[in-house]
Parts: C-alpha cells; sequence; structure tokens
C-alpha cells in the first residue's frame, strides 16, 4: 500500500511541474517578457506530454511573432512614423491585452501624434543696426503654418520657406523696441515669438 502511496505521488508531481511550467510561460507572457516566455516555452519541447508540446509550440509561434512586430512598431516609432507604429502596437494588445509595455508605447504614440508648434530659438535679440534674414527655425507636426503679418510691428518683416522663419529688422534710431511674431499652424495653434531690437546709445 505504501508504495502504491509513493508511485501516486510521484505521477502527480510528474505531471504538475510541467503543467506549473506552462503557468510560468504564461505568467511572463502577460507581463510581456517576452524573453522569459520564450524560454519558458521551448523547455516544454523536453516534456514527455505530447499535447503540453503542441500547445506550447503554438504559443511559441505566437510569442515570435509578436517579437517581430514590436521589431517593426519600434522602427516605424524610432521613423516617426507614429501612426504605423500604434496600429501595429494595436494588434498587438488585441493578442495580449495585460502587456504593460504595449499600453505605455500606444500612449506614447498618440503624445507624439498630439499638434504640436515650437521654434528654436523662441525669440531673437538685435542690434540697433539693420538687420536681414535672421533664421528661426520652425518644429510643427501639422501639414502647414503661417506668419499672422496683420499682428506684427511694421518695423519687422518676415518671409518663409520650407521649416525656416526668416526676421528681418529696420535700423533703430530710437530706444529699444519690442515686438511679437504670431505664427499659426494648420491644426490652430498659435505660438510667438518676441524679437528685442536694442535701442541706438
Amino acid at each position: 500500500m505504501k508504495r502504491i502511496i509513493i508511485l501516486i505521488g510521484l505521477l502527480f508531481s510528474s505531471t504538475l511541474y510541467p503543467q506549473n511550467n506552462f503557468e510560468e510561460a504564461q505568467n511572463c507572457f502577460n507581463n510581456g517578457d517576452y524573453a522569459c516566455a520564450i524560454n519558458q516555452y521551448k523547455s516544454e519541447f523536453k516534456n514527455t506530454d505530447y499535447k503540453l508540446q503542441i500547445k506550447a509550440k503554438l504559443k511559441l509561434i505566437e510569442v515570435e511573432n509578436i517579437v517581430k512586430q514590436l521589431k517593426k512598431a519600434q522602427d516605424w516609432f524610432d521613423d516617426g512614423d507614429f501612426d504605423y507604429a500604434k496600429a501595429t502596437l494595436e494588434k498587438i494588445n488585441k493578442i495580449n491585452p495585460r502587456d504593460p509595455n504595449v499600453k505605455i508605447l500606444i500612449n506614447e504614440c498618440n503624445q507624439k501624434n498630439a499638434p504640436f508648434l515650437d521654434t528654436s530659438p523662441s525669440d531673437l535679440i538685435l542690434s540697433h543696426e539693420k538687420s536681414v534674414k535672421n533664421q528661426i527655425k520652425v518644429k510643427t507636426n501639422s501639414e502647414s503654418w503661417k506668419v499672422l503679418k496683420d499682428r506684427t510691428p511694421s518695423w519687422i518683416s518676415t518671409t518663409s520657406n520650407s521649416d525656416i522663419l526668416l526676421v528681418s529688422c529696420k535700423k533703430n534710431k530710437k530706444k529699444e523696441r519690442k515686438g511679437d511674431i504670431y505664427i499659426k499652424s494648420s491644426d490652430n495653434l498659435e505660438y510667438v515669438i518676441r524679437i528685442t531690437q536694442k535701442g541706438k546709445r
């Protein structure tokens, strides 16, 4: 009787271990740790239970496909193609909605896709002498932008070329003066560039 109990115990432990091993792989998968999941699923190939081997093989194919898709998403993200990156990440999210890393990356894509308008530099300080074609780089993900010239002081003139704004100022014969250039994107974002021109001493 004692031998039978021992034998039953050994059989139970031999079937429980592979199941626990498979559950560990699934935990790795749920947490987005795909390297861990791949290693755990591969270890199931040593299992004598053919059904578990097949199950592990199918899961391994799924995980390896996710890893490939993540690489594509990262490449698109690095290239600034946030729409493609987000679309790929959302497909992964449908397969593994528990992956916290994918959710974070989707949020980052959403933030990158939000309209923005900025310049470098954000302001200019010029001498009292006549100043011509000072360059300001306009940074935006909108389709276009323009200068609101009706709000620009008469002593400032501007021309634009692609993402470059050229600023020129007339000679200042009086005291220091300040003026603002307003630019507006096609997404209705506005940005103000402060121009300061020193006075003649």
